[in-house]
């Protein structure tokens, strides 16, 4: 019995691990990517593919700017924040360098500041 329980918290521990981020941007072309959110706090599973423009456009990226001007006529801007291993790092949502449009409000699930997005290779 004193066997079972570690090897059982090794594999809860490997599985949570293994458990895919649930915000993510993926770029699917040069200038195009989707935005997965796999949150259910925001009710329900989310993918949609966007413009997307890479700072700086080669090298490590420091930013991704999101272009929803069609449906919230803003861009959203994600920063770097961190590193995350097998990707090209985390970013988040920073109110203070994006300002909405005059009469524009941003979506609140890619608007929250709490949230850390995982930017994967295509």
């Amino acid at each position: 019995m004193t066997r079972i329980i570690p090897a059982l918290a090794a594999v809860v521990l490997l599985a949570a691990c293994s458990e895919p981020p649930k915000h993510q941007i993926v770029f699917t072309y040069e200038d195009t990517c989707k935005i997965i959110i796999n949150d259910l706090q925001y009710g329900q599973a989310n993918e949609t593919e966007r413009h997307c423009v890479r700072e700086p456009a080669s090298g490590p990226v420091q930013a991704v700017t999101v272009n929803f001007l069609s449906e919230t006529c803003n861009a959203y801007r994600y920063t770097l924040t961190g590193a995350r291993e097998g990707s090209e790092g985390e970013f988040a949502f920073k109110a203070e360098e994006n300002v909405p449009n005059p009469g524009c409000n941003f979506i609140p699930q890619y608007s929250d500041v709490n949230v850390r997005w995982v930017l994967n290779p295509q």
